[in-house]
């Protein structure tokens, strides 16, 4: 089923965001369908596109990196499939109108109480 497809599309995903080769291509070639047609059920199941899904995961992955606090913004993009810090840099502030190093700033000072 359709449905069933866009889950194990999803679980793909979840299990291959480190890969920075990781696309729509991919995915397809992984699946043996077209790309366009997996994004197009995929799309119409989540209602948000595959790339745009690939980041979110990204992104997500990389915030609770942020909040350990104990990499480097280049080792999170790394691990978490950025082929480099300023593309990192540049999908985090897209998606979270903030950079990833304000983002731990914030992170680190919301467990501090003041006296």
């Amino acid at each position: 089923s359709r449905r069933n497809i866009s889950s194990r599309i999803r679980q793909y995903v979840e299990d291959h965001y480190m890969d920075s080769g990781l696309n729509v291509a991919c995915i397809g070639e992984a699946f043996g369908m077209q790309a366009a047609y997996l994004s197009k059920i995929f799309r119409e199941e989540y209602e948000i596109t595959l790339p745009d899904y690939i980041a979110r995961v990204r992104i997500n992955k990389s915030k609770q990196l942020l909040k350990e606090g104990k990499l480097t913004i280049g080792e999170i993009a790394e691990r978490t499939g950025f082929l480099s810090s300023n593309i990192y840099i540049n999908n985090f502030k897209k998606w979270e109108a903030i950079t990833p190093g304000k983002y731990r700033q914030l992170q680190g000072s919301k467990g501090e109480t003041s006296i």
